[in-house]
């Protein structure tokens, strides 16, 4: 039976080579968008590198202007103020009945597209190692909120401990040579010197934290910790994180709202967001993305089946007269639908071929 389904699709040739091409035209297309999806549904799948983000908010810091009345001029002692005055806003958003837990940032956090960042280079074994890497600036405290991961050994509590000594976290970035690969904890106990801050020590290994779901890893983390006594890495250009109890993030918004804003000095705190709002916002364009694709796939698969149904519709109305003479034969309805679904079932897979090259 095989054979004969066969060469009978051989002999009708000419109908069958269209039909072919237009299959294997819609199936490439539809392969094209398919691996489209699934990369980034693989990528949008990877962890994020930080624990849940729910009751999570960040507030940013601004200051007044010169022009502003209430401006106070501080001269030298501008830099040093500003940081005192930042650890006040801090203190007094402790005694919010509201917040759990609160530490500062610096593009610390995710959801920002910011590619803020260096290279380091370091000897391993005598080679020299170039480790590029998104710099990053938190507290202990605000590592914690965030709930950064552990690797190669290191937990979160080793991420905390490692900021609180003063100490730099890196992430599990691989470094390859063409013959041997280097283990990234090679690198515990160097010093990591940049133009902007003292050597410091290389303390505990993080897992890397995407900007966004749909962010590959394309290099390191640095992850450098904020001292409140050190005016460089405390200034208005830092960000707050707050953890608030479960299920109280609108009574805290509405605590805020409702006293007057909290300032110390020239500093003055905004209205925090969540960082899940964040996460809707910057991942907006992509999940429309995401969902058009998708829009795309089923319009596609409609094409192709629309298409399989109306050809062999009308083929199967051609040859009315030989599925009648198979029956008078002692062909079964059954055996007249075997032979149709084979042959079209052959026609698909002959088309698939050529389309999985194009997509290839």
């Amino acid at each position: 039976m095989k054979r004969k389904l066969i060469k009978q699709i051989c002999n009708e040739w000419r109908d069958n080579i269209w039909l072919i091409l237009e299959l294997a035209v819609v199936s490439a297309a539809m392969g094209v968008v398919l691996i489209t999806v699934v990369s980034l549904l693989e990528v949008k799948t990877r962890p994020m590198g930080i624990g849940p983000i729910d009751d999570i908010y960040v507030a940013s810091f601004s200051t007044l202007n010169e022009e502003s009345p209430r401006y106070k001029d501080y001269g030298d002692k501008k830099d040093e103020l500003e940081a005192r005055n930042i650890w006040r806003i801090v203190a007094a958003l402790r005694r919010n009945p509201y917040v759990e837990k609160e530490g500062l940032e610096n593009n610390g956090i995710p959801f920002k597209l910011s590619y803020w960042g260096d290279s380091r280079n370091f000897i391993v074994d005598g080679d020299t190692l170039a480790y590029h890497y998104n710099q990053r600036h938190l507290s202990p405290e605000a590592a914690e909120i965030l709930g950064i991961e552990g690797s190669c050994g290191y937990s979160a509590g080793d991420i905390k401990s490692a900021l609180e000594r003063g100490e730099v976290v890196i992430s599990d970035y691989v470094f390859w040579d063409e013959e041997k690969p280097y283990d990234i904890r090679r690198l515990i106990g160097q010093n990591h010197e940049s133009g902007y801050f003292a050597p410091q020590r290389i303390g505990a290994i993080a897992s890397f934290m995407r900007r966004y779901p749909y962010e590959s890893q394309h290099n390191g983390m640095v992850i450098f910790p904020i001292n409140e006594s050190d005016v460089n890495t405390v200034n208005a250009g830092c960000g707050l994180l707050i953890k608030v109890k479960p299920g109280t993030g609108k009574k805290f918004i509405e605590s805020l709202q409702s006293q007057a804003a909290i300032a110390s000095g020239n500093v003055f705190l905004k209205t925090p967001v969540s960082l899940e709002s964040m996460r809707k916002d910057i991942c907006a364009k992509q999940d429309t993305r995401l969902n058009l694709f998708g829009a795309c796939m089923f319009f596609l698969l409609l094409i192709i089946f629309l298409g399989i149904l109306g050809t062999f519709w009308f083929r199967i109305r051609q040859r009315e007269s030989e599925i009648a003479l198979r029956r008078v034969t002692g062909a079964t309805r059954g055996d007249i639908f075997r032979r149709i679904m084979s042959e079209s079932m052959l026609l698909l897979v002959t088309a698939i071929i050529p389309a999985v090259g194009l997509d290839a």
